[in-house]
């Protein structure tokens, strides 16, 4: 992954961080700042599908499988 990803993707952790509950309680950071529960509507998946390559030496796959 380019190193211009990394530094949004930190951000992007930082700010769920502060907008989901603290461990062990149910209040949020935001909550306990602002005094209202944050709108989390605009959030979307952020992710990527990846497949390990096993070469062809290593397969163990029987006529069965």
């Amino acid at each position: 992954m380019p190193k211009f990803y990394w530094a949004k993707t930190v951000r992007m952790v930082v700010y769920l961080q502060n907008r989901t509950s603290v461990s062990g309680s149910q209040v949020s950071l935001h909550e306990l700042y602002f005094g209202h529960k944050p709108n989390l509507a605009h959030l979307r998946v952020f992710d990527s599908i990846a497949y390990v390559h096993v070469p062809k030496d290593k397969r163990k796959l029987n006529p069965k499988a």
